[in-house]
């Protein structure tokens, strides 16, 4: 997507102006550690996340 206010996992510009700095903040470290994870080759979220 083409858009300044387009941020994977965090914002696009439908919700950009409905969520305040610090759900950005937290949804970007939720992206981070989601990524992270696929990096690993595991998974995030999910029933096989669980320990």
């Amino acid at each position: 997507m083409n858009s300044k206010k387009y941020k994977k996992g965090v914002s696009c510009p439908y919700c950009y102006d409905s969520s305040s700095k610090e759900d950005k903040t937290r949804f970007a470290q939720r992206q981070k550690q989601i990524e992270l994870a696929e990096s690993k080759g595991l998974k995030h979220m999910g029933q096989s996340a669980r320990k």
